[in-house]
């Protein structure tokens, strides 16, 4: 039975394709050539769009690439998660600076505790915690800086990519009836051109 459905969906994308292939060929010469100047027209009215451009600009300054990209939505993303992280940073760099001072007072023996902690090892991981998760922020900055690098520059070579109604891919659940049990829960994918 899985075999049988198997062998006939395979017919069934290969008639497809060969169907396709068909409607091609009939086509006119009048229409193919009617659609080489609509493409020609389209892209006179293009403007010269740089992903290199675009992605300069984001190195010199986060969010500048996005805006020539026209896609300024993403500025307030880029500096509210850099935001984010500063402020982390900041936090974990403050304890790291106090645990650090902390724990070479106590090793002095010039402070007996400090906020609970009553132990030089306490201190001591306590002190490498904040400066791993200093660090950690340090990273994830660099790490973002980057992303808006790429962003900017895989955004310019979509620049022109068109995205329009002809064609679209639907994804969504549906089930298969079983003969004898159950529905069994599966994805549909449709294709519309």
């Amino acid at each position: 039975m899985k075999h049988a459905r198997l062998l006939t969906v395979s017919i069934l994308l290969f008639c497809l394709s060969f169907i396709n292939q068909n409607i091609g060929y009939a086509q006119s010469n009048d229409t193919i050539q009617s659609g080489q100047d609509t493409l020609a027209q389209n892209s006179q009215n293009y403007k010269e769009h740089s992903p290199k451009k675009a992605a300069w600009m984001s190195a010199l300054l986060p969010g500048l690439g996005q805006i020539y990209n026209d896609k300024i939505w993403k500025v307030p993303v880029i500096y509210g998660a850099a935001g984010v992280i500063y402020y982390f940073y900041d936090m974990n760099a403050s304890y790291y600076k106090d645990f650090k001072g902390a724990y070479k007072d106590f090793t002095n023996n010039k402070i007996k505790e400090f906020r609970g902690y009553d132990k030089a090892e306490e201190l001591k991981a306590a002190k490498d915690y904040y400066r791993r998760n200093r660090d950690l922020n340090i990273i994830l900055f660099g790490a973002l800086y980057l992303a808006n690098i790429l962003d900017a520059s895989v955004d310019a070579h979509l620049y022109h990519f068109d995205v329009s109604k002809d064609l679209s891919l639907e994804i969504k659940p549906t089930q298969i009836n079983h003969e004898f049990g159950q529905p069994i829960p599966a994805v549909s994918c449709s294709i519309y051109f």
